[in-house]
């Protein structure tokens, strides 16, 4: 993956709450440009940091090997507190780090055979969305002095993404030492550490962090028991029993050996036996580990209830795709290729794009709304990404289902997301709208639609929530904000011959040539907030109880009417962010997506005619469903033709088509679209 500069943040603080703690150095809460005192830095590479990075992280000093960022990271809105940072991004790009923080000397108690350093690290690359340039780095310990020359290695992490670690310090009881960390990366990005302890551990221990099992399954879907544990001693686990139970019944257990969780560090567990039920119902399934590396420690316990359906209920299941995208990311229009390749094969995909401004303004995209940002700063690991239904599946990556949209349309992750979604997860749930009014005359723009969700099986332990989305079509307002930068550019510096973007300009302009770009599934608002509204469907939802919300909300007078659509959301939410799935959706239009027009043309599922009346040019606005030659052409009230046919061979998608009008006399026409022999037609009124 190339490298650019998105800021998301995922840092952890270093674990609080051990039975002692003998030293802690936190740069999270020291709010200062300073190290503590005792800390000495070295510089033993003597590069220039590439401009790009200090230039996002404005406390990273261009002559400090360490630095303390107290400045939110040049983005307060993700991330508050300070860190110690380095970097490894040179303006020689083959030149390997070596850039040391060393921890002022201290005493490694006696007598605490468990005595181990403790530190949460974290690779810039991760911090700025870019997953592939993660930092090697080396622990060191000294007996002497502060000089490099006087140390020796510990430990190597290679590959840092973002870990509590744990390193014992046993062998050194009494002795007075100093602990060095040392980037040896060539070519990545850096390195931010929180803070650093030194701490009494217990020698074995373990805790459950979830049951990660998707809540709503068929019969005849089998499913494996999986989630995370995090090693909480300081000894490795090598071995241990994984156990779960069902309702309460017999326990499952299976010994599994030859892992490796250092401590601290958390991992993902998978049960060998999977569960298949044979009935439909509400299963409570627990899990915990025991006999951990042979002794007698035991975990805790966690526990999910999940819900299995038989398969013929009537149900239709549709899926939520949401992308994070923005006009800003050259990247993104290869995430938006890869969208239209998706929902042109698969009926059941939902598209909503989620438009984020990165930490910059409304000049850097001007679609971005509040309750989208929540999402992204919840979910988005980077740009464009995508999510299915918001459900985090069993790869541990930070995107529910985690695709990379950065691949442009050759990824073929998200079919079978999608494809997975449709045919194996069910839904206790569909979703309608009844009672829709939308009144456009009036200045507010009024709009009231009741979203009902129908529950053909009862739940129960759920918070379960409706919302309402408002999502825009082929969005072709143009400048700042709206403009599509595009780093697939022949003229720009990652120019990917390969990509059918490659001709297009570094920046593609928005104003609605047949050629440029428009902006698609734009979210524009979210009726429910991020979340859903609350205290409309029960905690335990009956079978065959409808539960109805009427949203009123105001439809801005900027928009297109004829290219909204209203997607109806039932969803759960959970303090646990990787159960707030969404569990059915469904889409309709605001208005007829063909105002008092005719469609005949099976390549064609969308025409609208704007403005309307015109008066010296009208926008012919059309979403085809297969490459096509596309006659466009405006004829009277008497068939008679005013505007001779012009031909454009248009590639499947939405487009959007200017036809001049000037020479028209006021009155009543029609514009007339010929595909394949097949005409479709929309009114068009000429006023001057």
């Amino acid at each position: 993956m190339k490298k650019i500069f998105t800021l998301f943040f995922a840092l952890v603080m270093v674990s609080e709450g051990f039975s002692q703690t003998y030293q802690n150095w936190d740069f999270s809460t020291s709010h200062t440009t300073t190290f503590q005192t005792g800390f000495v830095t070295w510089n033993l590479d003597g590069q220039t940091i590439n401009s790009q990075l200090t230039g996002y992280f404005t406390g990273m000093s261009t002559t400090a090997p360490w630095s303390i960022d107290i400045s939110d990271f040049n983005n307060p809105g993700y991330y508050t507190n300070s860190v110690a940072i380095t970097a490894s991004y040179f303006v020689n790009t083959a030149v390997p780090s070596s850039r040391w923080l060393v921890t002022p000397q201290f005493t490694v108690p006696t007598g605490v055979p468990n005595v181990g350093l403790v530190w949460y690290a974290q690779s810039l690359g991760e911090v700025l969305g870019q997953t592939g340039y993660d930092d090697n780095y080396r622990i060191l310990v000294s007996t002497t002095d502060s000089l490099p020359s006087s140390f020796t290695p510990l430990l190597t992490v290679y590959g840092e993404t973002g870990n509590q670690h744990a390193l014992t310090l046993a062998a050194y009881a009494g002795q007075n030492i100093r602990i060095a960390f040392q980037d040896t990366s060539v070519n990545e990005f850096g390195l931010v550490i929180p803070g650093i302890q030194v701490v009494n551990l217990p020698a074995t221990g373990a805790t459950i962090g979830d049951i990660e099992v998707y809540e709503h399954n068929y019969l005849t879907n089998p499913v494996q028991i999986t989630g995370q544990m995090t090693n909480t001693g300081i000894d490795t686990i090598t071995n241990y029993t994984l156990n779960y139970q069902v309702n309460g019944g017999a326990t499952v257990s299976a010994p599994i050996t030859g892992v490796t969780y250092p401590g601290l560090q958390s991992f993902y567990y998978y049960a060998p036996t999977l569960f298949n039920p044979t009935t439909a119902g509400t299963y409570n399934i627990s899990v915990w580990f025991s006999q951990i590396n042979g002794t007698a420690v035991s975990s805790d316990t966690s526990t999910l209830t999940i819900f299995y359906y038989p398969k013929n209920q009537g149900l239709v299941k549709n899926v939520l795709l949401e992308e994070f995208t923005g006009a800003w990311c050259g990247y993104c229009p290869g995430g938006a290729l890869a969208i239209r390749d998706q929902i042109a094969t698969e009926p059941y995909v939902v598209p909503v794009a989620i438009h984020d401004q990165a930490g910059g303004t409304t000049a850097d995209d001007a679609m971005q709304i509040a309750a989208g940002d929540q999402v992204v700063g919840v979910y988005a690991s980077g740009f464009p990404t995508a999510m299915i239904d918001r459900l985090f599946y069993f790869d541990n990556q930070a995107v529910a289902l985690g695709f990379d949209l950065y691949s442009g349309p050759t990824t073929t992750v998200e079919d079978t997301a999608a494809s997975f979604r449709k045919t194996l997860a069910a839904t206790p749930a569909n979703v309608s709208f009844a009672n829709l009014s939308f009144d456009s005359t009036v200045a507010t723009n009024n709009l009231s639609v009741d979203v009902n969700a129908t529950f053909l099986d009862s739940l129960s332990q759920g918070d379960y929530r409706l919302n309402l989305y408002l999502v825009e079509d082929s969005v072709i307002t143009s400048g700042a904000g709206y403009d599509q930068h595009n780093y697939y550019a022949s003229s720009g510096d990652n120019v990917d011959p390969g990509s059918p973007l490659s001709s297009f300009p570094a920046v593609i302009t928005n104003d609605g040539q047949p050629n440029d770009w428009s902006q698609n599934h734009v979210l524009r608002a979210m009726a429910g907030g991020a979340w859903g509204t609350s205290g409309i469907i029960p905690s335990s939802p009956s079978a065959g109880a409808t539960y109805t919300n009427t949203f009123t909300t105001t439809v801005s007078s900027s928009w297109r009417y004829h290219f909204i659509t209203l997607v109806g959301v039932v969803q759960e939410y959970n303090t646990n962010i990787n159960l707030r799935t969404i569990l059915n959706v469904v889409q309709a239009p605001l208005v007829s997506s063909v105002p008092n027009g005719i469609v005949e043309s099976k390549a064609l599922n969308k025409l609208g005619v704007y403005p309307n009346p015109a008066s010296s040019m009208a926008v012919v606005d059309m979403n085809l469903t297969e490459n096509a030659l596309v006659n466009i052409s405006v004829v009277n009230a008497l068939g008679q033709t005013v505007v001779e046919p012009q031909d454009n061979l248009l590639n499947a998608g939405e487009h959007t088509v200017k036809v001049p009008v000037s020479n028209l006399s006021d009155g009543l026409y029609y514009v007339k679209v010929v595909i394949n022999g097949q005409t479709s037609s929309a009114p068009l009124s000429i006023v001057k």
